[in-house]
């Protein structure tokens, strides 16, 4: 499961990169003519296709199910046609000389799920030190933070507070070190600020600003910014140009709250924004602007957004390219799922042609290769004891063969790596339907629980009747009291 998973953000990141790189390409040339809304609505939709792709919701909520047609093992190796695709297996024999199983499939999948871990590892990691970062930060404006006891500061927070129907008034807190003044808090948020001496009209930009931040629920967007960055830790290109969605994120409420006002408050504003940066680092919990590198646009973009387009056709090409990216990653995940299907039904082929092979004694079949528990492993080989004896009294109602036909598989996924597969085969014109449980680990399939269901074939004696025996259970055989009656039913010496 967690491999899907890497592979559909992999698939997103590169997307993105490819979207981001023709940005930075465009970027001056075109990025300044529209408004900060627009463009803080494009890193919006962006940072929302990297964290929630909709391929991961349509590949991994819905039990795929792969019907393979008409496939058939000969000697050596086979091409096998499984939903239009083809790929080529090696049947029986299929063990070596000593009995160890050969995977038909290269091990990719292995390094796959090693790279899947270190993923999701460094999404923990990012998440953590990020964690970190926040409670520290908490924990500095709890020892050295202060209320305002400005009584100009009160008076604007509560005057802005109404003339912006902002619904409730903000406490604002003094932390002296602070590189600029900012809304900090998720679930209660607050304003904090450097000082308190700021005059009326300081106080009002200022406090102004920051309740357009709350009003917008930008902390909330920024915590977007920031699970995207820990979901794709590993593209250096997503890092380094968040600093533009930031930008936007500050260049919006510029907008929003210098709207109608006159280019002499604008003048003010970016004088008193001038004052009170000082450029230090900042936390990523709280909206703030700092970078100086990025000053000079912001300036720039105060005195003429009124002049600027909207992000309206902007907007419609990146829901377009959101839209194919998100059926590329579909694709990408159910191209992967359905090799990971195919890899079972090529593993339980071999199984299949091990097992009959045994009892036909063509092969010879070393059981710890296919099954991990200690129950199923002991009843497997009761079963192919009783079958041998059956098959040399010549009493058995199929023929058992090495080397089978195989045709109208399926194969659904139950849950995780669980999945329920269906197998048809032949041989010498005789043949029987085998149902499966397996979990897929590490490239490696591990039966769970099987059944061929022969009318009074041995597992039918002992396990039940079709109608009854339902493979749904991946615990069934560590069920002691459950095991221990099948054992009891097993036919006598």
């Amino acid at each position: 499961m967690i491999c899907s998973f890497f592979v559909c953000y992999f698939i997103c990141s590169v997307e993105a990169s490819a979207i981001l790189c023709a940005w930075l390409i465009f970027r001056k040339k075109f990025w300044n003519r529209y408004q900060g809304q627009g463009r803080l609505f494009f890193w919006i939709l962006l940072a929302a296709f990297l964290s929630f792709p909709i391929g991961i919701i349509s590949a991994r909520t819905k039990e795929d199910s792969v019907l393979y047609q008409q496939s058939r093992l000969l000697t050596n190796s086979s091409e096998e046609i499984i939903g239009g695709e083809s790929f080529v297996t090696v049947s029986s024999p299929v063990a070596s000389e000593t009995g160890v199983h050969k995977p038909a499939l290269p091990n990719l999948v292995q390094l796959l799920e090693i790279v899947s871990y270190i993923w999701i590892l460094g999404v923990f990691a990012s998440l953590i030190f990020e964690g970190i970062g926040c409670f520290f930060f908490r924990r500095k404006i709890r020892r050295w933070g202060k209320m305002a006891d400005s009584d100009v500061i009160k008076n604007v927070m509560n005057k802005v507070s109404h003339d912006e129907n902002v619904g409730r008034v903000l406490n604002v807190l003094i932390l002296k070190d602070l590189p600029s003044p900012c809304l900090a808090g998720l679930l209660r948020p607050f304003v904090l600020l450097p000082r308190e001496n700021y005059s009326t009209e300081e106080a009002r930009l200022i406090i102004k600003h920051e309740l357009t931040h709350y009003r917008k629920k930008h902390l909330w967007i920024k915590t977007l910014f920031l699970l995207a960055r820990s979901l794709h830790w590993f593209n250096p290109l997503i890092y380094w140009t968040w600093q533009y969605a930031d930008a936007d994120m500050e260049n919006c409420c510029d907008e929003i709250m210098l709207a109608g006002e006159s280019m002499h408050s604008r003048k003010k504003y970016m004088e008193t924004l001038l004052g009170t940066i000082e450029g230090h680092k900042v936390s990523n919990y709280i909206i703030t602007y700092t970078r100086k590198n990025l000053i000079k646009e912001r300036f720039a973009h105060i005195q003429n957004f009124d002049h600027k387009r909207r992000c309206s056709s902007l907007i419609c090409m990146m829901v377009v390219m959101i839209v194919l990216g998100n059926i590329l990653v579909g694709c990408g995940v159910n191209k992967m799922e359905k090799s990971r299907e195919r890899q079972i039904v090529t593993q339980l082929s071999s199984f299949i042609n091990d097992f009959n092979g045994t009892i036909a004694e063509e092969a010879s079949i070393n059981l710890e290769q296919y099954i991990s528990n200690s129950n199923l492993k002991r009843f497997s080989e009761r079963m192919i004891e009783y079958e041998k004896k059956q098959e040399a009294e010549n009493l058995n109602a199929i023929n058992y063969g090495a080397n089978n036909i195989f045709k109208n598989a399926t194969c659904s996924k139950l849950s995780g790596d669980v999945y329920y597969v269906t197998l048809q085969f032949e041989y010498d014109g005789s043949g029987m339907k085998g149902q499966f449980l397996v979990e897929l680990k590490r490239g490696k399939v591990d039966i769970l629980d099987f059944y061929f269901g022969m009318p009074d074939g041995f597992d039918t004696i002992t396990t039940g009747h079709l109608a009854e025996r339902k493979l749904e259970n991946p615990d069934l055989w560590n069920d002691n009291k459950w095991v221990a009656s099948v054992f009891e039913k097993m036919p006598k010496d």
